[in-house]
């Protein structure tokens, strides 16, 4: 975590490089972009806890629009809706599956 840091300040100071290295205005230039990076960073990792947040609810649901579709009175009717729920439920899955991959490379 501390290289990634570092990387981040060393990112910044090349960035600078048309500002005399030293001066006041030099430092506070690379300090307002380590700081645009950390807001930038913290909005990005907002967004995405609040997608994660409506994933799981989107499990409750499922599970909901099962518990109701047993009690579809027609078993022919009933096997056609729980096996389209289960194909959105595998969709879900790897939807999932690959947001948590994502997540974990963004760390």
């Amino acid at each position: 975590m501390m290289e990634e840091r570092f990387n981040e300040f060393l990112d910044a100071v090349n960035d600078c490089e048309d500002i005399d290295d030293g001066t006041k205005d030099f430092y506070k230039e690379v300090v307002m972009r380590l700081y645009q990076g950390k807001v930038k960073t913290d909005k990005d990792k907002s967004v995405l806890q609040k997608a994660h947040s409506d994933l799981l609810k989107l499990q409750d649901c499922f599970n909901n629009m099962e518990f109701v579709m047993m009690g579809v009175g027609n078993a022919q009717k009933k096997a056609e809706l729980l096996n389209e729920l289960r194909k959105v439920k595998v969709r879900y899955d790897n939807i999932v599956t690959s947001f948590h991959s994502k997540m974990s490379e963004l760390k």
